[in-house]
């Protein structure tokens, strides 16, 4: 799932949750609950050598990254969000599982291969097969809008 997505999740989250400690939980909670809707990147970058998919992985990652970042200064300048503790929170939770995953895909550390394998399983925890990236990037856009259009609103 696209980290904008993750991020907007938790927005939505902070709003409901004032506590900062709770938001951060729930924010990485519904990290993995996101990851079960299919959403056709598991296989992306499979078939490449170790080196070009850690350029891949990279590139991609920070991409990602500046997209979610330009929502969020989107968002706070209409003011539509504020940044509270509990969103700060929300939102360092929703995406740490990702950043750990990264992390673990370049280390293979063992200290957080239990969040790599949690991340596996929530990927295939609904649909066994992973979808094609247009399909599953559709998917991703539409949760996206709605998430987007009831925050926004």
């Amino acid at each position: 799932m696209f980290l904008t997505s993750h991020a907007t999740a938790a927005v939505l989250i902070a709003e409901q949750i004032h506590s900062p400690t709770l938001a951060f939980a729930l924010g990485w909670l519904s990290h993995y609950l996101l990851d079960m809707i299919p959403h056709g990147d598991d296989e992306l970058l499979t078939n490449l050598p170790r080196r070009a998919f850690l350029v891949a992985f990279t590139k991609i990652a920070a991409l990602d990254a500046l997209i979610m970042l330009g929502w969020l200064w989107f968002l706070l300048g209409r003011g539509a969000i504020a940044l509270t503790p509990a969103t700060g929170a929300a939102i360092v939770g929703s995406l740490l599982p990702d950043i750990l995953n990264g992390v673990y895909l370049v280390t293979r550390s063992r200290l957080i291969e239990w969040n790599h394998r949690v991340n596996d399983w929530a990927h295939t925890a609904i649909i066994k097969k992973p979808l094609p990236p247009v399909q599953g990037f559709f998917i991703q856009a539409i949760f996206f809008l709605l998430l987007a259009v009831y925050l926004v609103g």
